[in-house]
């Protein structure tokens, strides 16, 4: 997964700092873990309610075939592959500050989503497909007593 960091510039290492500005040093570097520790599950349940509800409000979309809702996951997982070069050109060409809101706001999250509602389609068509009845096998006489 390609996922854009930015690293605080404090410019004076924590060390070297006394009083209070260390103190906002050590508060700056500990905010930025949390951020760390909670930027990817908050992505994730975000990206997948997202897909959920373009799954749940726009039924239509979903692939009236098992064959389709794979080809759906396939173009999905590809587009998924080509965000980092995407990103890394709007790195070339953009402000560091607007590349890194442009490369997560148009392309990680739309890509992610797409990926995340193909697979909700691919499964309700297995779940679709799944409930049929079976085809097949002896049939089975019940005598009459």
């Amino acid at each position: 997964m390609f996922f854009i960091f930015m690293e605080p510039s404090i410019g004076v290492p924590a060390a070297k700092v006394e009083g209070e500005q260390g103190l906002q040093v050590s508060a700056a570097k500990a905010d930025d873990e949390t951020m760390r520790q909670i930027y990817m599950p908050s992505m994730f349940v975000g990206v997948g309610l997202i897909a959920l509800w373009v799954h749940v409000r726009f039924p239509r979309l979903q692939p009236t075939t098992f064959r389709r809702a794979l080809v759906h996951t396939a173009v999905s997982i590809g587009i998924f592959a080509l965000v980092p070069y995407g990103a890394h050109a709007s790195v070339v060409l953009l402000p560091t500050q607007v590349a890194i809101a442009f490369a997560e706001a148009c392309l990680v999250i739309p890509a992610f989503s797409y990926v995340l509602l193909s697979w909700l389609w691919l499964l309700a068509r297995v779940r679709d497909h799944g409930g049929s009845t079976p085809r097949g096998g002896h049939t089975v006489r019940t005598s009459a007593r």
